[in-house]
């Protein structure tokens, strides 16, 4: 499985997709059995040269939560990012962790309203994990048992790393503790 993986990626990259993208007409669309594809081509989204910011669960929950006591910041820091012109970037495990908290928090209606804002978004890139993603959070995970952090968190570094992407928003200092740069 492996293997096919790492040829998908190679393609990918060839044909200017985000990984694990099917939307290439070359290939004839998505195949039987794999999921339906949340990103769109790069160069629609994020040019090489544009500067990224990895944004957390706990920053666009609290842009959405109006009772969150980081609500007026998390707006602040999206201005910013607009006004800035950085592409945001979320992994399929941040995606599925904010939906998943907003609706405990607030509820179906807003948990939708996310989930429409993420997938309809110019400026929001989701990047799905694939296995060395994964693994090399595992093996953080393992070694960083003085240091309480999620695994989920613990995917993002090794995304932003994989990436080179060193500047989030987030209101969990984990990302702080592991050496990243808060977006201003």
């Amino acid at each position: 499985m492996l293997g096919l993986q790492t040829k998908r990626r190679e393609s990918d990259k060839a044909n200017g997709l985000l990984p694990g993208c099917w939307h290439s007409e070359k290939k004839g669309g998505r195949p039987v059995g794999e999921p339906r594809c949340l990103c769109i081509r790069r160069e629609e989204t994020a040019p090489a040269k544009m500067k990224r910011v990895f944004v957390d669960t706990s920053a666009l929950v609290a842009l959405f939560d109006r009772k969150d006591s980081n609500h007026l910041q998390a707006k602040a820091v999206l201005e910013s990012i607009k006004t800035d012109r950085v592409q945001m970037l979320i992994s399929d495990y941040i995606f599925d962790e904010c939906i998943t908290t907003v609706l405990s928090a607030i509820g179906h209606r807003a948990a939708v309203t996310v989930g429409e804002f993420i997938l309809s978004s110019k400026i929001v890139e989701i990047t799905w994990l694939d296995d060395s993603v994964k693994l090399g959070a595992w093996d953080f995970f393992k070694r960083h048992s003085d240091k309480p952090v999620s695994f989920t968190d613990c995917t993002s570094f090794m995304l932003m790393k994989d990436l080179r992407v060193n500047n989030y928003s987030s209101f969990d200092r984990g990302f702080e503790r592991a050496g990243f740069v808060e977006y201003s």
